[in-house]
């Protein structure tokens, strides 16, 4: 619990969001996570396999977390799908979703962090906060996004709702 308060006084702090993030710091992460292989990304129509990873820490999750947070706070042209109909705002807070995640080096040796979104009223936390779990992206409405994060840059590509990939 400690840990939500200093990140939320960190973002606050930062300029992410406005001093109202200090009371709801709790918002600032998902209602839960796991990390998977990126061997068990699944994107139609093409095989993951063979994609090289590294070890995700717990930190690199904090990261990608107060950046989906911050970026649902100020949403911009890097959230794709639903939002073009309510632009002010994301349809739901990070807490309200059960993440995904997965790390992949792609041409260049580009770190990226893939991570799926299912809102909690729509999945059952037990089928997907387990490692063995596909991380699948497509599809789902506004219960469900992917997002893509640039470990060395420390930001957000992004966030997709209803991906299409």
């Amino acid at each position: 619990m400690k840990t939500h308060l200093i990140i939320g006084m960190i973002l606050a702090l930062s300029g992410f969001c406005s001093t109202s993030c200090l009371s709801q710091s709790t918002n600032v992460f998902s209602a839960g996570h796991v990390i998977v292989p990126a061997s068990h990304i699944y994107i139609h129509g093409i095989s993951t396999w063979k994609l090289e990873q590294w070890k995700l820490e717990e930190s690199d999750v904090s990261a990608v977390e107060a950046s989906i947070y911050a970026l649902f706070a100020n949403p911009d042209k890097r959230i794709k799908g639903l939002l073009e109909d309510n632009p002010k705002r994301a349809p739901f807070p990070l807490s309200d979703y059960y993440m995904q995640y997965a790390s992949v080096i792609i041409k260049g040796g580009k770190k990226l962090i893939i991570g799926k979104g299912f809102h909690k009223l729509k999945k059952n936390p037990k089928l997907v906060l387990q490692s063995s779990s596909q991380l699948v992206i497509c599809g789902g409405g506004s219960y469900y996004f992917t997002v893509v994060y640039d470990v060395a840059d420390k930001r957000i590509l992004e966030l997709e709702y209803n991906a299409g990939f």
